[in-house]
């Protein structure tokens, strides 16, 4: 095999359902749900410096939940869920290091590029699912919520301090397998109707 034909290979994932997708050059016809709830039920949130494994697919579930439980509308509900399914294809990056890539880059004009990337597959998905996007206020916000909650329950012998300028959701954060964070992703997809 020839170098140009290896280096062609390694622009393309394959996804748990078995396909080939260019994460850059993603289709909106190629995301699945599926893909979505299986890969995120095997990314630990914080890069797994949690107290036990912490997927993001428990996290979307948690949000999704907890906006039904304050009565915000299906269609922020939905969009609570799959907030985070860009991460399917380009892996749970954390904060620090999304805003160091975004520091470094910045002296050559590129500062925004990884957000770029994000907001293009999030964009994507959203269309996928006829979801509002950009993600409606109410999931922003309760994404930066419910780092009070991760911080408390998920984290031990802290010696940084974490600037959260919003109050904790209020919810519980148990320790799920991944298969259960899976199927508890896909389950609250189906009562959602989103397919």
């Amino acid at each position: 095999m020839s170098i140009e034909a290896l280096t062609w290979q390694k622009d393309w994932m394959a996804t748990f359902g078995g396909h080939a997708v260019y994460p850059l050059g993603l289709k909106v016809e190629e995301i699945r749900l599926e893909d979505i709830g299986h890969a995120l039920s095997q990314q630990a949130r914080y890069n797994g410096h949690c107290r036990f494994p912490y997927w993001v697919s428990q996290h979307c579930v948690l949000i999704s939940r907890t906006l039904q439980r304050d009565c915000h509308p299906i269609e922020v509900q939905r969009a609570g869920l799959l907030h985070d399914g860009s991460e399917t294809y380009t892996g749970d990056l954390t904060k620090p290091m999304k805003n160091s890539i975004k520091h470094k880059l910045e002296p050559v004009g590129m500062g925004g590029m990884w957000k770029s990337i994000e907001h293009e597959i999030e964009a994507k998905i959203a269309k996928r699912f006829d979801l509002p996007y950009p993600w409606p206020h109410a999931v922003e916000e309760y994404d930066t919520r419910i780092t009070q909650d991760e911080k408390a329950q998920l984290f031990t012998n802290q010696d940084a301090i974490w600037t959260i300028p919003l109050p904790p959701l209020g919810v519980i954060i148990e320790e799920w397998h991944w298969l259960r964070a899976k199927v508890e992703f896909l389950a609250r997809a189906a009562e959602l109707g989103i397919t």
